[in-house]
């Protein structure tokens, strides 16, 4: 198969290595815009002394070799002064953050991924299967797309959750990242997860508040285990509260629970009369 002559200067290049896809011998931008009579890698589009026949023997070799052969087509240009610019074009947007604005680009020349801007900076990954660089979608808002700063992952069950702030944001509070109870540190959490943990909380601090209350069962006076959970409640540093014994023994003997070291005081009083 002849070669390309560049239709500006004249540059041959071997027609194999002439591939719109990026897998020849020249980018797959330059390839395209050398297609089109703009130039060539070797010239750019811009020579001294230009050969007037240059194009004509261009335009004469992409007819001789016939360009379906490589998998694509291209609009042959007629003249000289239609032929595009010889520039390189902007890196390709492949999505942006509706929280942050980062924007994600693809490099024209390797395909690398180039992550600007946004709450974190700047932050480069070449490899488009990399998890961190997938944007994440949140239930109800399906359109939009956040990197993984502004939107993480429940730590129980995965589900894509927002920031604080972000989510306020787009107006997507039932979806925002929940602080696990009983911790200082964040840990994110969604809405459903959050409330469980809250629940096992609150169950874990009842059931230290009846520890000592031996035969004591919680389905038996449901209106005094009902009681002492809605005095269980976590505190501002993160840890829980649960009301002292004898607010417990209280709660319990108002609701019919006999209590044990009563009863064998009052027999113990009787026996010795």
């Amino acid at each position: 198969m002849a070669d390309l002559r560049c239709a500006v200067c004249g540059e041959p290049y071997d027609a194999h290595g002439v591939r719109k896809d990026g897998q020849g011998d020249m980018f797959g931008w330059q390839a395209d815009l050398f297609l089109k009579g703009a130039g060539c890698p070797s010239c750019e589009g811009e020579v001294d002394d230009r050969d007037p026949k240059a194009f004509e023997t261009f335009s004469s070799a992409l007819l001789c070799n016939g360009l379906d052969d490589y998998g694509h087509t291209t609009a042959l240009a007629t003249l000289p002064d239609k032929a595009p610019k010889w520039q390189k074009p902007p890196d390709a947007l492949v999505w942006e953050c509706a929280g942050c604005r980062v924007k994600v680009t693809k490099d024209a020349d390797y395909g690398d991924l180039t992550a600007t801007g946004g709450r974190q900076g700047n932050w480069d990954y070449r490899d488009e299967e990399d998890p961190d660089f997938q944007p994440r979608v949140v239930e109800g808002l399906d359109d939009k797309k956040f990197c993984h700063h502004c939107c993480t992952k429940c730590e129980d069950c995965s589900v894509p959750v927002l920031d604080d702030d972000v989510a306020l944001k787009v107006d997507m509070v039932d979806s925002r990242a929940w602080q696990r109870p009983g911790k200082i540190r964040t840990s994110s959490l969604c809405e459903t997860c959050y409330d469980k943990a809250v629940d096992d909380g609150r169950v874990e601090a009842f059931n230290e508040a009846v520890r000592n209350f031996d035969g004591f069962d919680s389905n038996q006076f449901p209106g005094a285990t009902e009681e002492i959970q809605e005095l269980c409640h976590q505190e501002s540093d993160g840890s829980w509260y649960w009301p002292d014994k004898g607010k417990v023994r209280e709660i319990m003997v108002k609701h019919g629970w006999q209590d044990p070291e009563e009863d064998a005081d009052s027999e113990e009083g009787g026996g010795g009369s």
